[in-house]
């Protein structure tokens, strides 16, 4: 449990003392020893206070026991090792605790045990141990014993003053077993006699274990207090229990919830990790006014067999808020008070990384890991949930195979805090995975960052990654998933390290660029924009190698700039498939707008496969169905009465788009392009059954001011059946002279209600070859080229079915300049202009009229018979 810094801890510690005075015995089994030859004092039980006179350093009992004054025998103990119990492990080996208690005023020592110094270390004792260092100098404090095993103990260490090396809450070398061991700081102005070098929670090379029904707890707790290293754990000895470290209002420069741990180099110089410095339990942290440099959740080197959580500068009860949650009041950090730290990783590892041992992930959790950070915490470098040398993997059950359980990884942002840097997963994982289990990331409150990335730096994520960023959370860019791959790793296919999926939902905040990953690859993206402010939105990666097999985007509301259904890179690729799906309130809301989007990615070298655009009852400006690279396919989808200003089916300037389609099936175009601008579009498709279009043309179009810009379609089709034209005009090459069409094909489906002209242009067409399929009736029809003088003339060569021949080889010539399906046997027709033009019977009619006539007779012989 977490205490406030307003006396709930110090009520603890002295309820603890006044205990100890009260069970203590009145006279001790032994009286204080001070042993010169082995430099020792042995208080066999005896509350004893160090202190200085006269520049010498002595040991007196605590007053109403019998009296002991080593100065009175000129015994001076400078440098010597205190041990609150005895020489060997026989005090407290009884059936009952046994109680020490040992004060540090003033003077210098060398290490101070609570327990005894256990040597033979035979038995085991079992004791309870108060030091309290209000003063003076020690080398080492040890709770408990040197060496000799400890059972069913309570150790503690209170400072409040003084010079001390290193502190642990444990033993040396002996074992414990069941017991509590709680350190407690107060006012260590890290100064020449206000210091502490390092403090342990655990043991030094002791194990501390639980057996039976029993079990064993490490507390730490830091008030007021500047300390360069804490651990919460031991530095080589194996834990089996909890571990709880609270900081409040203190400055510790390298953090470690768990353990140091220690490893061991084998014969052949190989390394093996986590043999010793192993914890067995769960690890949590919470820090509350408190700055840094380096804080890691769990151990350095060693192992974590459970769960492991970290609040920074947040309060652990109220994860989700700010607010206070009645009945208690909401632990974070003071405003106004920035607290720095350079790297804060909710997992384990060391702040040197895989440069050391580059083939061994050893400090990996087995469990989950929960980062929250909040307050005014300013993180220069480094942000991650996971791990920085060890995995976050699932839980082993007793034969060591994993579980369904564990591998989770959860990173909580909020408050004011800013970081430079994320991969919420974790860094490194030689060939696997930094979080085997799911990876979810929460950014809100006033968050600021430069980079956010969803899965790992080096590694991929075997679970789903989910990001969801709300409030008034900023970051400049935001990666749904991994960083990239270990670095010797080959980018271009997916190996153990794929991420699976990775979504990002976008609840409020500003985002520059949101991508899917920024190397590596990635399976499935899936964005969800729901509010916010966004530059620009990519469905593929971020950087060269980077891989995206299939994107979703829905996008419901929020200011876009640009939004791009593929990548930002030269040899980005989206490999199968991106749907970005616009929803009705789009355009429409005054907070909700977006100004153009492009079908493919953002660079002449980015790939994309299939493109899928909806539009569901937005309002638009300008959309694309390509990109600036290569997209082999995209489709356009215009429904439930959507209003575009400028639809194209090709791509931008320099891109090219394999197959190219348009669905209007209800809605609003002013101008409609088959092709696109200044690019190429192999094969164009418009299919237009509803709604209405203004201006169409089946080509595309270039800038004017660069008359060596072109734009091609290499094949059009135009389906049109129920939608109007309103501007009544099809131009079936693009917008300017060099915009060409190499082939056209129309389909015109019972167009009963308006008179509908198809202008082409003439050079444009001279080498080209026009069908057109009629089906059903036409009331007017007609084809037509405008020259320079803006004068309409008849165009030919061009092919027209009255039916649909059943494929689109058929040879059926127009025998003349025009075909008039008004006049099927020739004549006059007048043009749109008013000019008078002759029409040429097509040599197939008369060909057919004397067969016409011989049946008319022949039918007349039949009826008069």
């Amino acid at each position: 449990m977490f205490q406030t810094k307003n006396g709930f801890i110090k009520y603890i510690i002295l309820l603890t003392i006044i205990l100890t005075f009260l069970t203590l015995p009145a006279i001790a089994a032994d009286p204080v020893d001070v042993n010169q030859m082995d430099s020792a004092v042995y208080a066999n039980g005896n509350p004893i206070i160090i202190y200085e006179d006269g520049g010498s350093t002595y040991v007196k009992t605590a007053p109403g026991y019998p009296a002991y004054d080593s100065k009175t025998f000129g015994l001076a103990i400078d440098g010597y090792a205190i041990f609150g119990g005895s020489e060997d492990n026989s005090y407290g080996a009884g059936w009952m605790a046994e109680m020490t208690l040992i004060t540090l005023q003033s003077g210098t020592v060398g290490n101070i045990y609570g327990g005894n110094r256990g040597i033979p270390s035979s038995g085991e004792a079992v004791l309870n141990t108060v030091i309290t260092i209000t003063g003076g100098n020690a080398d080492t404090v040890y709770g408990g014993n040197m060496d000799g095993t400890l059972n069913n103990s309570m150790l503690h260490i209170v400072y409040t003053n003084g010079a001390v090396n290193a502190i642990y809450g444990g033993s040396d070398t002996g074992d414990i077993l069941n017991s509590y061991l709680s350190v407690t700081t107060n006012n260590v102005a890290n100064t020449a006699t206000s210091k502490i070098g390092i403090i342990y929670g655990g043991s030094d090379h002791g194990h501390i274990f639980e057996s039976g029904a029993g079990n064993s707890e490490i507390n730490v707790n830091v008030r007021n207090s500047i300390i360069p290293t804490v651990y919460g754990g031991s530095k080589a000895g194996n834990i089996t229990g909890n571990i709880s470290v609270s900081a409040i209002d203190s400055n510790i420069s390298l953090f470690h919830g768990g353990s140091k741990g220690a490893f061991q180099s084998g014969g052949t110089g190989v390394v093996h990790f986590g043999h010793t410095g192993n914890i067995y339990g769960n690890i949590n942290s919470h820090f509350q006014n408190t700055s840094g440099n380096v804080a890691f959740g769990a151990s350095e080197y060693g192992e974590v067999f459970g769960n492991v959580v970290f609040h920074l500068n947040a309060c652990p009860i109220c994860d989700e808020g700010e607010k206070d949650v009645a009945p208690h009041i909401c632990l974070n950090s003071t405003p106004g008070i920035v607290h720095t730290y350079n790297t804060v990783i909710g997992g384990g590892g060391d702040n040197i990384g895989a440069t050391r041992y580059p083939e061994i992930n050893y400090a990996n959790v087995y469990g989950d890991t929960k980062l929250v950070v909040a307050g005014e915490t300013r993180i220069d470098y480094r942000l991650m949930g996971g791990g920085r040398q060890g995995n976050v993997r699932k839980v082993l059950d007793g034969l060591g195979n994993p579980t369904e359980d564990g591998g989770n990884v959860t990173l909580i942002v909020k408050g004011k805090t800013y970081f430079y840097w994320s991969c919420a997963a974790g860094y490194y994982s030689y060939k696997g995975l930094v979080a085997e289990g799911n990876v979810n990331t929460i950014l809100g409150g006033n968050t600021d960052s430069y980079q956010y990335n969803g899965g790992g730096e080096f590694g991929g994520v075997g679970g789903e990654i989910t990001t969801i960023i709300k409030e008034n959370a900023k970051s400049y860019t935001v990666y749904g998933g991994t960083s990239t791959h270990y670095w010797w790793n080959n980018y271009n296919a997916p190996d153990e390290t794929t991420d699976t999926k990775a979504t990002v939902i976008v609840e409020n905040g500003t985002i520059d660029y949101l991508l899917s990953n920024q190397k590596g690859y990635l399976r499935n993206f899936e964005v969800i924009i729901n509010n916010g402010t966004i530059l620009a939105l990519y469905g593929g990666g971020g950087f060269d190698h980077s891989h995206t097999e299939n994107t979703t985007i829905y996008l419901n509301g929020g200011n876009i700039s640009y939004v791009f259904s593929g990548g930002n890179d030269f040899s980005t690729v989206l490999i199968n498939k991106s749907t970005v799906y616009v929803g009705p309130n789009i355009g429409k809301d005054p907070g909700s707008t977006i100004p153009i989007i492009y079908g493919g990615g953002a660079q002449a070298g980015s790939r994309t496969g299939s493109v899928e655009i909806i539009i569901d009852g937005a309002h638009l400006n300008d959309v694309f169905g390509g990109g600036f690279g290569y997209t082999n396919s995209s489709s356009v989808i215009i429904k439930n009465g959507s209003e575009v200003t400028k639809l194209r089916a090709g791509g931008p300037s320099g891109s090219e788009v394999n197959n190219a389609g348009i669905e209007m099936i209800n809605g609003t175009v002013n101008t409609l392009y088959g092709g696109g601008y200044n690019s190429t579009v192999n094969n164009s498709t418009i299919n237009a059954s509803g709604g209405e279009i203004d201006v169409l043309y089946l080509g595309g179009y270039h800038n004017i001011a660069n008359p060596t810009d072109v734009s091609n379609v290499v094949n059009s089709v135009l389906k049109l059946s129920g939608t109007a034209i309103t501007g009544g005009k099809i131009y079936g090459t693009g917008e300017m002279e060099t915009d060409t069409v190499d082939e056209v094909f129309i389909h015109l489906h019972d167009l009963k209600t308006k008179d509908y002209w198809y202008y082409f242009d003439e050079d444009s067409l001279s080498n080209a070859e026009l069908r057109i399929i009629r089906y059903g009736q036409l009331l007017r029809y007609g084809i037509v080229e405008v020259d320079d003088s803006s004068r309409p003339i008849y165009l030919f060569p061009y092919t027209l079915f009255e039916k649909d021949p059943g494929n689109n080889t058929s040879t059926s010539s127009g025998g003349g300049k025009t075909i008039n399906p008004s006049s099927p046997m020739g004549g006059v027709e007048e043009t749109p202009e008013g000019f008078k033009t002759e029409v040429e019977t097509p040599i197939i009619i008369v060909l057919l009229f004397p067969l016409a006539i011989a049946s008319y007779c022949y039918r007349r012989k039949e009826d008069k018979d």
